[in-house]
């Protein structure tokens, strides 16, 4: 429909809207007000609000976060009742739930106040428009007026409120005639208000006639002729197609084998004028799949090319260009195995419970919730349940894996969090294919809250170092160590490397070298004393990096070399040893939720050349299986940032080498990057070309990615996994 604009703002606040009692109350929710969308009821359109008071539908204007509901509904937040609504029905998204899927865009409008937007209260919209551009004098009650009379002069009996009201949910044949004048509006959008208003009056006369003859309207769909001079609109009595399975046929259920079975739409309609009768096939999410219908005789023939659940729409059109209402057909191809599917409602209900959960620093907590309806398998049985991913230092939850449904969460919160930690549980059927859910958790109040200090004193960090040492004076190659540091009263403590610490953190006991520090604003000035006996001073900054782990630091130390360059290294501190653990205590058989770590990787969003460090996930595995003829084993490191590209490019110019090394050795130090797609964007991963040697039960193995350019932006790739004999691909 035509864009549409509204008189002034005070013209707005000073009037009670179209569609419903005064603005403050008519809808009011404690939440909002909630305004319904009609043609039929509109789901999935778009909602806007004039918020820059300009009267015009805009790119300035405030569009909603939320579409519409399937109900046509959405809550118009309190600030914005007092404002005008847009709702934009987009062509092949927006679902009218009466005549079916919309195949072109539309606008409706309504006054500030309103409760209904709908064809009536958009020509009253379009007439303060109109009298607006003209520079003339019309009040909102006198063009509210125009289209009542426009209504009521065909003699059809029927209240104002049932005008700019809900329609459609009222079952009189009066109401039913204001449906099809709302339709015949939609299908006329280019008429200027006034032309709208003559052929509201035309179609209201037919259909007060059909109401005197003691005749239905249900199928009412009159033949609208719109005169290129100035004649008359007029308006001719038809019925648009009606099909005979009530709106609905019986879904159809394909197995993996099967093929589609010819179907003819043609016996499915019938037409009232004996009109003969063409044929359209939509789909609601726009993929017909491999069907297609001949438009003369209504067969529907093809064959599904994908496993899924298919939502079709079957029209028929007489020879006026009356389309009937959309006969629906469910058609589910199914795949050799489906994963199992989240049951949306119990996935709303169990956010709901766990959202009423009461969490605090130091206070005890324990809850469990039960799994058991959150999935279903169309083709199996859910056998077994995970759990994993909980982000909120203190708790933990399991089983991580169990035929149980039942899930605990338990412990101490050790800090407090916003709203929005979350946690992972999984469904997997008798194919062992998984599905997962992530839950969030509420805000973990705060305990008490010691004074404050420089965010790196008082505490022991963790973090991940290679180095060649051991610890007792053996040199080797470099693995993946988890190294200790805690900063007090000026001194610098770190623990003593072992052994155990390639799969392990201790306390940081033992001053470094004479380590001492000070503060200096937001930097610590740490000075060491170097083998030479001189001292060596590191520029320390740190910067929160909750979204690595909760509460750790991103640390970026610098310092100039024997050279005179400087040089910059990147750390992350975990503020928990276990944090830093999950990285060096994989084992080869464990899931891929215990395989990875958040880092900040290089990306570029889909179709762009310029990559820049964001969040990502990095993933690893190994496997005594070699992926080439002639390789004793395999590793591999994957590398994927959520709606965005990397590529092989990006990892070459970031990392200058990756090799795996053990207490043997360097057991491969070769490897070539490779690249796949998923979802629309790239990962890249990086596979390890051993020439010999063999895994060993219980030996732990580093994967390492050295940085490209030490400037400080980028951390060194640093995982440590044991093998246990079993390796897990997932």
């Amino acid at each position: 429909m035509k864009k549409v604009s509204l008189l002034a703002a005070s013209v707005a606040f000073a009037l009670t809207g179209c569609g419903g009692s005064d603005g403050d109350s008519s809808g009011a929710t404690p939440g909002g007000v909630v305004i319904t969308a009609i043609d039929g009821y509109l789901e999935n359109a778009q909602v806007w609000v004039d918020t820059n008071d300009n009267l015009k539908l805009d790119s300035e204007d405030k569009k909603l976060d939320s579409n519409t509901n399937a109900n046509g509904e959405i809550t118009l937040p309190n600030e914005y009742k007092d404002k005008a609504v847009f709702i934009k029905a987009i062509a092949g998204q927006t679902i009218d739930k009466t005549r079916g899927l919309v195949t072109s865009d539309f606008d409706l409008a309504a006054t500030a106040g309103a409760t209904v937007v709908s064809p009536m209260t958009n020509m009253v919209v379009e007439q303060l428009e109109a009298a607006k551009a003209a520079d003339t004098e019309l009040t909102q009650e006198q063009a509210e007026e125009k289209v009542v009379k426009s209504v009521t002069d065909s003699g059809l009996t029927t209240s104002k409120e049932l005008i700019f009201g809900d329609y459609i949910a009222d079952s009189t044949e009066e109401a039913k005639a204001l449906n099809a004048i709302g339709e015949t509006l939609v299908d006329n959008s280019d008429l200027t208000v006034e032309e709208q208003l003559k052929l509201t009056e035309a179609v209201a006369v037919e259909a007060q006639t059909i109401i005197e003859n003691d005749e239905s309207l249900d199928d009412f769909s009159p033949i609208v002729n719109i005169p290129t001079d100035d004649s008359p609109i007029t308006v001719t009595p038809n019925s648009r197609p009606v099909d005979s399975e009530n709106g609905v046929l019986k879904d159809i259920t394909l197995d993996p084998s099967d093929a589609w079975l010819d179907l003819d739409a043609s016996t499915l309609f019938q037409d009232a004028e004996g009109d003969t009768l063409t044929f359209e096939l939509k789909e609601l999410a726009n993929d017909l799949n491999g069907l297609v219908i001949d438009s003369t005789t209504g067969i529907i023939s093809g064959d599904l090319t994908k496993a899924g659940t298919y939502d079709y729409q079957i029209f028929a059109k007489d020879e006026h260009g009356a389309l009937s209402y959309p006969l629906n057909l469910k058609v589910i191809k199914l795949a050799e195995n489906l994963a199992p599917e989240v049951v949306e409602e119990e996935k709303a209900r169990l956010q709901s419970v766990i959202d009423g959960w009461q969490l605090q620093e130091g206070e005890l907590f324990n809850q469990t919730i039960d799994l058991s309806s959150l999935f279903s398998d169309t083709d199996g049985d859910i056998v077994k349940y995970r759990s994993g991913g909980l982000t909120v230092d203190g708790l933990t939850i399991t089983p991580t894996e169990d035929t149980s449904s039942i899930v605990t969460i338990s412990g101490t919160p050790s800090k407090s969090y916003p709203a929005g930690q979350t946690f992972n549980v999984g469904g997997v059927d008798d194919d062992n294919e998984p599905t997962y859910v992530k839950f969030t958790l509420p805000e973990v109040l705060e305990g008490y809250t010691p004074p404050e200090t420089h965010p790196l004193e008082g505490k022991t960090w963790y973090n991940l170092e290679t180095g060649s040492s051991d610890g007792s004076g053996q040199e080797g190659a470099s693995r993946v160590w988890c190294d200790s540091i805690k900063f007090e009263n000026g001194i610098i403590y770190s623990n003593v490397r072992s052994l155990a610490n390639k799969t392990s953190c201790s306390a940081a006991d033992t001053q470094e070298e004479s380590a001492t520090y000070k503060v200096e604003g937001n930097k610590i000035i740490a000075t060491f004393t170097s083998e030479d006996g001189g001292d060596e001073t590191h520029t320390v900054t740190a910067t929160a990096a909750d979204d690595i782990a909760n509460g750790a630091m991103t640390i970026v130390t610098s310092y100039t070399d024997a050279e005179g360059g400087l040089t910059s290294e990147r750390y992350t501190y975990f503020a928990e040893a276990s944090q830093a653990e999950r990285r060096i205590q994989t084992k080869s058989d464990d899931g891929p939720m215990q395989r990875f770590g958040n880092m900040y990787i290089p990306a570029a969003k889909p179709g762009s050349d310029t990559h820049s460090m964001q969040l990502g996930r990095v993933s690893y595995a190994i496997s005594d299986e070699g992926d080439a003829s002639g390789e004793p084993f395999d590793a591999d490191i994957y590398f994927d940032v959520d709606g965005m590209d990397v590529t092989c490019d990006m990892i070459n110019k970031t990392y200058a080498k990756f090799e795996m090394t053990s207490d043997r050795g360097v057991l491969a130090n070769t490897n070539w990057c490779f690249e796949n797609v998923e979802n629309g964007v790239s990962y890249a991963g990086i596979n390890f070309n051993p020439k010999s040697g063999q895994l060993v039960v219980g030996e732990v193995y580093s994967l390492i990615g050295k940085v490209e350019t030490e400037d400080g932006l980028t951390e060194a790739v640093k995982f440590n996994i044991e093998w246990t004999g079993v390796a897990n691909d997932d």
